[in-house]
């Protein structure tokens, strides 16, 4: 029993269709976990920039900080000037 040249088109066609199918379905599931994945990652993100907000230090401790910061280098500028000196 042959099947005619009809038929085995038929077959390849039905086929070729089903595995298509096959393949988007896995895609469609696929590409919907990896945009829930992205969507919580955004969440996030998100969460923590209302978090980095929240803690920035006061514009006193900044302050604070710089006049220390501004110590340190001056006293390390005249730690280099005494070493020339010694020169």
């Amino acid at each position: 029993m042959q099947m005619e040249e009809k038929d085995m088109i038929h077959f390849l066609v039905w086929a070729v269709n089903g595995l298509l199918s096959v393949i988007m379905s896995i895609l469609a599931f696929v590409l919907h976990d990896t945009r829930k994945e992205l969507s919580d990652v955004k969440r996030e993100l998100n969460d923590h920039k209302v978090d980095a907000a929240k803690t920035y230090a006061p514009i006193s401790d900044i302050k604070d900080l710089h006049e220390k910061v501004d110590n340190g280098f001056n006293r390390i500028i005249d730690m280099l000037q005494r070493m020339n000196k010694q020169k």
